[in-house]
Formats: C-alpha cells, structure tokens, sequence
C-alpha cells in the first residue's frame, strides 16, 4: 500500500508537469508537535514539542482553481514529558525527531480578488528521519540534571522506525507571490518496530512562503 501511494503521488507530480503552470518558492514556519500513543498505558506524553520547518515548495497548476502542490522540507517533530510535585522535583523531557519530509497536496483555491485566494488542501506526505534523541532536565530535591541521549534509528526493537508516512489537510491564504498555510499533520506509520502498542507523529503546523 505504501508503495502504490508514492508512485501514485509520482505519477500525479511528473505527469502533470507537462501541462501545467509551475511556480516554485521558499516556505518556513513552526510545528507544534505530538506523538499518539493507542496504548493509555504507555501514554506519557503531555506536551508538545514547538519545532521549525522550512524546504522549498512548487506550484504545479492543472487548471485555473486545482493545483498539485509537492514541498520538500526539513521539519522538527517529537513530543514531551513533563511532571512536577513542587519547584525541588520536577522531570522535563522531550523526544526530538527531525525529518525531511516530502508531502503531495492537492489544492482546490477559491479565487477573493484579481491576486488573492483562499484553498483547501489534503495530500500524502513520506518522511525520514535524520536524527533522533532524548533532552531533558530533572530536578531531584534541589539537584538539577540536563542530559541528552541519542536514539538509534533502524529496524531493531530498540530502535526507531526512520520511516514516517502520513496525510496532511489544510487551509491557505495567498496573495500575489506570499501566502500562509495552516495545517493538521497525522502520521499513519509506526514508530515503534514491536507491535504491542502504535506510536505515531502528529502536530499542527503554520508556515508562510514566497513564489519567485
């Protein structure tokens, strides 16, 4: 299944080019991130973790309101640990996973001026992860400890899973050259490479960029 979405999100890319108008451009913004845990035992999460992401964007369009929208993008993904029973014992972890991620949406754009629209979008996004570790600073009677330690990625059990794929839909604002997205990001892939509990990513995410 996997395999039929990205050659069908590559047979959408490549053979629209042909006939379409293309525009490319920068984007950036940030990422409040989550992980969703389905087993409520091993739900430890609690907060977000507030990332970057930026990469470059194109603007393929197949008629005057449908476009095919594909990004290439460094984005910060991951989620926290937080717990606290007074200011001498406190626990503040966080998982950082960063990816490069490449998401195909399809846009249909409702056209508000000679040089503004307003669209909706929802398309496949595939991941990877580049990097993963755990940061956090504990506080036990009055002793603060920071620590960091990395996260090995693979196929093992007491590894990572690197693969991340998912679906993202959302709203966008342009005008002339610029524009402003926001979006909801649901990964659909395991994290975790045993089956006793799913661990997927998450988050919303506001960005805005520049067609040249």
């Amino acid at each position: 299944m996997k395999k039929v979405l990205f050659i069908l999100a590559l047979s959408i890319l490549f053979g629209s080019a042909s006939i379409a108008q293309v525009k490319f451009g920068v984007t950036a913004g940030f990422n409040a991130a989550n992980l969703v845990v389905d087993d409520k035992d091993n739900d430890v999460f609690n907060t977000n973790r507030l990332g970057f992401l930026g990469g470059l964007i194109a603007d393929f369009s197949i008629t005057k309101n449908f476009s095919v929208i594909p990004e290439l993008l460094y984005i910060q993904k991951g989620a926290g640990i937080s717990a606290k029973d007074d200011d001498r014992n406190k626990l503040d972890i966080t998982m950082n996973l960063d990816y490069i991620q490449i998401p195909v949406n399809l846009a249909y754009k409702f056209n508000i001026g000679r040089s503004s629209n307003i669209s909706i979008f929802a398309g496949p996004y595939f991941g990877y992860a580049i990097s993963a570790n755990w940061k956090g600073e504990t506080i036990v009677d009055g002793e603060k400890e920071k620590k960091t330690e990395k996260i090995d990625l693979g196929k093992g059990e007491d590894e990572l899973n690197p693969l991340d794929i998912g679906f993202v839909i959302g709203l966008g604002f342009q005008h002339g050259p610029g524009f402003l997205k926001l979006q909801v990001i649901s990964g659909s892939t395991n994290l975790n490479n045993f089956d006793s509990y799913t661990m997927t990513n998450g988050g919303i995410a506001i960005s805005a960029g520049y067609y040249f």
